[in-house]
């Protein structure tokens, strides 16, 4: 079966819509497209992300978003000094900024205000 889509949807879910939406729009610079019945929608390069509150939100334990950069040392620059904390995996080589190195793949991971780990990937 193939899907003959038109766009693609991502879905996040957070415990707080408005500390998500400064986060997504101010802090990471996403598009503001509008709110949707208490869901914001955000565009990102072409791709529509939609934010949900769910009262009983509890964050996954994986990467559940990320970007590929082109500059992740200038790019963790700016999250660092807005205050975002790398987030660091036990076992895996980071450097002092919190960026891992893993075989020439260079990953930064961090958490939106809800605990949602995102990342940045540069090869």
């Amino acid at each position: 079966m193939s899907v003959n889509s038109t766009g693609h949807l991502v879905f996040l879910a957070v415990d707080d819509i408005d500390k998500a939406r400064a986060f997504y729009e101010e802090l990471l610079g996403l598009r503001f497209i509008g709110d949707e019945m208490g869901t914001l929608l955000f565009d990102m390069d072409g791709t529509a992300l939609r934010i949900s509150p769910l009262e009983d939100f509890k964050p996954q334990t994986f990467t559940v978003l990320g970007w590929n950069v082109a500059d992740i040392t200038a790019e963790t620059a700016k999250l660092k000094a807005a205050g975002v904390e790398p987030i660091r995996y036990p076992g895996m080589p980071f450097d002092d900024d919190g960026i891992a190195n893993l075989g020439g793949l260079r990953i930064l991971w961090f958490a939106d205000p809800a605990g949602n780990v995102l990342s940045l990937t540069q090869a």
